[in-house]
């Protein structure tokens, strides 16, 4: 992005009052995309922690109610209310019960969540075993193999988008100068989505990567105190 905004300011065909417009229109835009984003993401958690903390609540009255509800609807009740705190605790939308158990018992669960919404139809929870398991079995060089093809797309495809925007300010000179402005928003809004869609690309390829990544994760021994020397 520093190099794009320096070559519109030493750019020759671009007149500098213009050139000064466009650097400020990228600028503004980041810097706006990025507290939006900041801000979405905050009012979404919020929102997020409100409606599963009403939730939490209304069961929490359920249970209370001993005299309206049988024995085995109180454990429904109790059973709904685990979930809903594990969700609201690992921000995730999941709902099997072992499974979010599972992901908070990982030493870094943020993480262990993040790898489980991508790779979640490439593993599956087993009962018996108590763990997450690969549903289909790959190893280490297929995963490899598929992040490093997703890689290079999203590489390939950045400088791609980085030449699209630049060309034609240079190509065009007669058309530039007059229709600056157009021109450069439709190249910088096309290149931000060509960038969007190799990042979705590479998540994409991805998958079997974090998959095993979310099996090899280390799970949080409580036993820990036993091995520190008071």
């Amino acid at each position: 992005m520093l190099e794009i905004i320096k070559i519109l300011k030493d750019s020759s065909i671009i007149p500098s009052f213009i050139a000064t417009g466009i650097m400020t229109l990228i600028l503004s835009f980041f810097l706006y995309h990025y507290a939006r984003k900041i801000q979405i993401a905050q009012d979404l958690f919020h929102l997020f922690s409100i409606v599963k903390n009403r939730k939490i609540k209304q069961l929490d009255r359920k249970i209370s109610s001993i005299d309206v509800y049988s024995d085995y609807e109180i454990k429904i009740f109790k059973y709904r209310r685990k979930i809903l705190i594990y969700q609201k605790d690992l921000i995730t939308k999941e709902t099997h019960l072992p499974t979010l158990i599972y992901l908070n018992s990982l030493e870094n669960s943020p993480i262990a969540v993040s790898y489980y919404k991508n790779a979640r139809k490439l593993v599956q929870f087993n009962d018996v075993n108590n763990r997450l398991e690969l549903v289909s079995v790959f190893d280490q060089d297929y995963a490899k193999k598929h992040e490093g093809i997703g890689v290079w797309v999203f590489l390939i495809n950045g400088v791609l988008a980085y030449f699209i925007f630049i060309t034609p300010l240079y190509l065009l000179k007669e058309y530039v100068v007059s229709n600056t402005i157009p021109l450069a928003t439709f190249l910088f809004f096309f290149m931000i989505f060509q960038i969007y869609v190799g990042a979705k690309f590479l998540q994409y390829k991805s998958k079997p990567s974090n998959a095993l990544a979310l099996l090899n994760m280390t799970k949080i021994n409580i036993n820990y105190e036993e091995h520190i020397n008071k």
